[in-house]
């Protein structure tokens, strides 16, 4: 019994250590080679910039989030996502992310990854 009170107690500081990125829409979705997708906020149209998604990890960059299709088991996860994530973009619905973690990218910075997707209306 008292191992799982430590067990549940592990897991609830896990489920704490996530954080989100907040809600918006998405602005573009950039494929890379290796099958990571980046996902890009909205912009501020009348400052031509990027906005950054919430970054809960402190990864070096956080103006894109990345779906890293290793993350999520079964393999059929990552395409139902990466679905979702399309229907978002095309229909323009806002979305939040839970995050955990940081992947590393070529250049050697890191961005959040993306370990849920939530839509809405």
């Amino acid at each position: 019994m008292k191992g799982l009170i430590i067990l549940a107690l592990l897991l609830a500081g896990a489920a704490q250590a996530a954080g989100t990125s907040g809600q918006d829409n998405i602005e573009r979705i950039v494929h890379r080679p290796d099958r990571v997708v980046m996902v890009y906020r909205a912009l501020f149209y009348q400052q031509r910039k990027d906005r950054s998604w919430e970054n809960p990890d402190l990864c070096d960059e956080d103006r894109k989030v990345a779906l890293v299709p290793g993350d999520l088991e079964p393999p059929e996860v990552y395409a139902e996502q990466l679905a979702t994530l399309r229907d978002a973009l095309m229909h323009g619905k806002q979305v939040s992310f839970g995050l955990d973690g940081c992947y590393a990218l070529d250049s050697g910075d890191t961005v959040p990854r993306i370990k849920l997707i939530s839509v809405y209306r």
